[in-house]
């Protein structure tokens, strides 16, 4: 699989659980930077952490290996 499916697979598996943050730009950056930046507001998850993408999808694969205890910090 490459890395662009793996990339579409994990967005089928947040279906239903991430919220679809907004894509905004910053003029400041973008001026500072002389480039468009966008920023991805992924503090806006109901969780508030822009981790929860990754881990939801790593919880999710270690569940088809049976694995019933995990331990995060």
């Amino acid at each position: 699989m490459n890395m662009i499916e793996k990339i579409y697979k994990a967005e089928r598996n947040l279906d239903g659980f991430a919220l679809k943050t907004p894509l905004v730009s910053s003029p400041v950056i973008d001026s500072l930077l002389k480039k468009n930046v966008f920023i991805k507001l992924e503090s806006l998850q109901n969780t508030g952490s822009f981790k929860f993408r990754g881990a939801f999808n790593a919880l999710k694969k270690i569940k088809k290996k049976k694995i019933n205890k995990v331990v995060t910090y």
